[in-house]
This record gives structure tokens, C-alpha cells and sequence, in this order.
């Protein structure tokens, strides 16, 4: 009787996992269930197979090491990809979906072969193998502001090997990079979080990099972005000015709304008026972001990252965002302002407002504000 509701479970497993698929709610089930937090991406994690563990078994050991949400919905996949587990001993990471799980643990991705002498020095050099040390990025930075890091972190090279890394990138590996317009830099796609870096290893540094964001912006937000009549490329540099804007995680939606209606409405008289964009372009070594309140003269810069006088984006991202502004474009905070200034606070909240008459008050207030201080 046991064994016949356990097969009934398994067959109802693959009928529903099916059926998700066939009504195009598997992905969506997945985003869900399947994202590790953006704190764990890159983390390794050893899981070893014994002979004979089956699809249950294994999900078991990922659930517990944190590398997915759902043992029905992993051992739904292998089931209906009539995929099993392989025995072994595998190093996956935080922020790998299930179907890259998938592959690794039945095989299906061929592992590695031993060798040895100047061969397995190559291979190993090929993987970033070698000494680590961990390294913060943090929401924001351009990429020479992590070029700068990674030297202080005594990465082989030092800043300008980590820049000549990132120009040496082979795009045609990842997909999310296929968009990009002629000439783009990467700039926006190096996905912020703490990283191991392989300090004799630049590339395999800005790999894990890349790795990141593909983990973490999934297929339904980039088809997210395409119903919104967006490229993933734009809507990576709407995230990088909010990221440089907001300071709150609850405002970046409203900022959102502010740049996307302004974007959208053909009467806007001007473009984005986005301040970051001007301090992107200024910017140097000595003072990557220029205080533009305390020269007003930065503003008449010419430059195609002038979002007074141009209207529409700027040519790319000014910095590589977060998960938090990257989802705040495409879910916005469905808001009909226009116009947001600070408030003064120690926090750094924002007035929002929907017309310009609101908004010389707010900005009124913001004056006073800082008067009082």
C-alpha cells in the first residue's frame, strides 16, 4: 500500500511539473522557488552523491545546503527531463538555478578530467584555481570603482589588469550580453555581491562577476523587460541611475516611476534630468562622483550623458546596480510622479511629487530643511 502512494506521489509530481510547463507557469514557479538571496550568490558548496541516491535523496541535500527552495520542483524537473543523479562529489554554488544543478549532478555537464604536470597547472589556471581572498562589491560602483577594489585586494594586475579583463571578455558566452549596442561597455553587468577572487586569476574574477548576474536576472525578467518594450540593456541603465538615487529600498519603485514616466511621455520637455549621469561622465579617478551642488557648472557639461540636454537614456548604465533597483524597473511602483527632491533627513528620503507646482514646494521645504541644520 506505502509503495503504491509513493509511486502515486511521483506520478502526480511529473503531471503537475507538466503541466506548469505546458501553461508556461513552470519559469515563473521557479523564479520563486528557485533564487538563492543575493547575499549567498557565488558561494560554493560541496555536495557529494553516493551510488544509487535518486532524484529525492539528492533534493534533500541541496534543500538543506541552501541551493534550491524546492525538492518537489527539482525532483519534478529531473523526472521530466528523465534525468538521475550521478555519483560523485560536485562543487556547486549559490545563485545557480536548477536546471545548471541539473546538468552537474547527472552528468550531463561532463566533469572535469584529472591530469597532471604543466597540463593540470593550465586547467587549473583555466578554473581560478589558486589563492582567494573575499572581496565586497557593493550596489553602485562603476567599473573602474571595482577595478579599484580588486587592487587593494592585491589581485594580480591591479586595476588596470581587472579593466583589461573586463574589455578581454568573451560576450558571446553569455546571452544576456547579446543586446548590447556596438561599442557597450560592461558596465552595469558586473553583478554586485562579496566574491571569492582568485588573486592570480583577473578573468576568472570578472567571470564570477558575470555568473552573478545571470543568476540572479532571470529569464522572467528578461522577458519582463521585453513586455515592457524594453532591452535588458536599458532597463540596466534605468537600475544604475536608481541605484545612485535612491537611498531607501521602499523609494526605488517611486524613483522608478519618475524616470519611466518620464521616458514614456512624448510632451516631457526635457530628458531624464538625472544628475548621476552627468557625475558618470565627469567623474575621475580623483573624485569618481563629483558633488554637482557645489558646481553648478558640471551641469552645462557636453556630454551624450547629459540627461538635461538630451532626451531619452544615456548611451549605457553609469554603475552596476542591485537586485532591488534592477526588479524596481520592472515592477515600478506604478506611481504617476514626475518630479522627487530630498527631504534633508538623515536617512535620505526623497518628496515625490506628480507636478511641477508640487514639486517647487517640496523642493521649498527641502531648502528649509537644510537651512535649519
Amino acid at each position: 500500500m506505502l509503495r503504491a502512494i509513493v509511486q502515486l506521489l511521483k506520478v502526480l509530481t511529473i503531471a503537475v511539473t507538466a503541466l506548469l510547463v505546458a501553461t508556461g507557469g513552470a519559469r515563473v514557479f521557479a523564479l520563486a522557488i528557485e533564487r538563492a538571496t543575493p547575499d549567498d550568490v557565488g558561494e560554493p558548496v560541496e555536495i557529494a552523491i553516493a551510488e544509487g541516491e535518486d532524484a529525492d535523496q539528492v533534493a534533500g541535500k541541496l534543500a538543506e545546503a541552501g541551493l534550491i527552495r524546492s525538492e518537489f520542483f527539482f525532483t519534478g524537473q529531473m523526472r521530466l527531463n528523465s534525468l538521475a543523479p550521478k555519483e560523485g562529489k560536485y562543487t556547486l554554488t549559490k545563485g545557480m538555478t536548477v536546471e545548471q544543478i541539473m546538468d552537474r549532478v547527472s552528468g550531463a555537464e561532463q566533469p572535469e578530467v584529472a591530469q597532471t604536470g604543466d597540463a593540470a597547472e593550465e586547467a587549473a589556471a583555466e578554473v581560478g584555481a589558486g589563492e582567494t581572498v573575499p572581496v565586497t562589491i557593493q550596489e553602485g560602483l562603476r567599473i573602474e570603482e571595482v577595478a579599484e577594489r580588486a587592487e587593494e585586494a592585491g589581485i594580480e594586475g591591479g586595476y588596470d589588469g581587472f579593466l583589461e579583463a573586463v574589455n578581454d571578455v568573451d560576450r558571446s558566452q553569455y546571452e544576456f550580453l547579446a543586446d548590447l549596442p556596438e561599442g557597450a561597455s560592461l558596465e552595469g553587468f558586473l553583478f554586485p555581491n562579496t566574491y571569492d577572487f582568485v588573486k592570480a586569476d583577473a578573468a576568472y574574477n570578472v567571470a564570477q562577476m558575470l555568473n552573478g548576474f545571470d543568476a540572479q536576472v532571470t529569464p522572467e525578467m528578461r522577458n519582463r523587460a521585453k513586455q515592457m518594450n524594453l532591452s535588458l540593456h536599458q532597463v540596466i541603465t534605468f537600475a544604475s541611475i536608481i541605484e545612485r538615487e535612491a537611498r531607501l529600498p521602499e523609494e526605488r519603485p517611486i524613483i522608478a516611476d519618475v524616470y519611466l514616466n518620464r521616458y514614456a511621455d512624448r510632451e516631457w520637455p526635457s530628458g531624464l534630468e538625472a544628475d548621476p549621469t552627468i557625475q558618470y561622465a565627469v567623474g575621475t579617478r580623483e573624485e569618481w562622483w563629483p558633488n554637482l551642488n557645489e558646481n553648478k557648472d558640471l551641469l552645462q557639461t557636453d556630454t551624450p550623458y547629459n540627461t538635461y540636454k538630451n532626451k531619452g537614456l544615456p548611451p549605457g548604465p553609469i554603475c552596476n546596480p542591485g537586485f532591488g533597483s534592477i526588479q524596481a524597473v520592472l515592477v515600478p511602483g506604478g506611481t504617476s510622479n514626475y518630479f522627487f527632491v530630498a527631504t534633508g533627513d538623515e536617512a535620505g528620503s526623497h518628496y515625490f511629487a506628480e507636478t511641477g507646482e508640487e514639486h517647487q514646494a517640496n523642493v521649498a521645504l527641502y531648502e528649509e530643511a537644510v537651512a535649519d541644520q
